[in-house]
């Protein structure tokens, strides 16, 4: 992942780590290993330390089966499953990308939009084959 996300977003994140780890009864030490990475490195992603890099979603798609799109910007209380196969770093590409549009314009959205955005964004892109920045802009300037 690039280095994009804000503090909120970084923090908000780990509250999404720490529900799927909690969910599942296990402490940071053997969800850490479940997926691959060190306990000091998790333990930084949970707390909203760094950035988590795209290969954790992944992993918590691969592993668990959580819905990328949530892990990136859910607002739904509880962890949400994946219903489909998800290219998750064609999501997390749309996802950055539509952040750092609307960091260069200083607009910010609720969760639930930014949500809604990542998702038609990301079903436009899988019909096209690309993501294309003039699709974002247009539904940047018509989000509410």
């Amino acid at each position: 992942m690039s280095r994009i996300a804000s503090e909120r977003q970084n923090l908000a994140f780990g509250e999404r780590l720490a529900k799927i780890r909690l969910g599942r009864g296990l402490n940071q030490s053997d969800f850490a290993e479940s997926l691959g990475l060190s306990m000091r490195a998790y333990a930084n992603y949970e707390r909203g330390d760094r950035e988590a890099p795209l290969a954790v979603i992944r992993a918590l798609n691969e592993v668990y089966g959580i819905d990328p799109l949530w892990m990136i910007g859910g607002y739904e209380e509880q962890p949400v499953t994946a219903k489909l196969p998800v290219d998750v770093g064609l999501l997390v590409e749309i996802a950055y990308e539509l952040d750092r549009r609307l960091a260069s314009t200083g607009r910010r959205l609720k969760p639930g939009i930014r949500k809604r955005l990542i998702e038609v964004a990301y079903m436009a892109c899988q019909r096209d084959g690309a993501v294309e920045p003039a699709r974002l802009d247009e539904l940047i300037a018509v989000a509410r």
